[in-house]
């Protein structure tokens, strides 16, 4: 009986955090979605898939664009 009471008042007392913590995730998961690509491995012929958020990859996109334009200044004053 002892068991059944501190069962049931864990219960109770977690409840309400676990609803707190589903809440918490669907609001970020409505701010920040997830998209997933397949990119190729070098040495390997599968693709693995990599999951960001959508910021992330914008991030990656903007360093890819910059590092495209630094490697084009370096080879302009490289002399060739």
């Amino acid at each position: 009986m002892k068991y059944l009471i501190a069962s049931t008042a864990a219960l109770l007392i977690a409840t309400p955090n676990i609803a707190f913590a589903k809440e918490e995730s669907a609001k970020s998961e409505d701010t920040e979605k997830v998209r997933c690509k397949y990119q190729k491995v070098l040495g390997s012929k599968i693709p693995e898939k990599v999951c960001r958020s959508e910021s992330a990859w914008a991030e990656i996109e903007r360093e890819r664009i910059e590092q495209r334009r630094t490697d084009r200044t370096r080879n302009r004053n490289s002399g060739n």
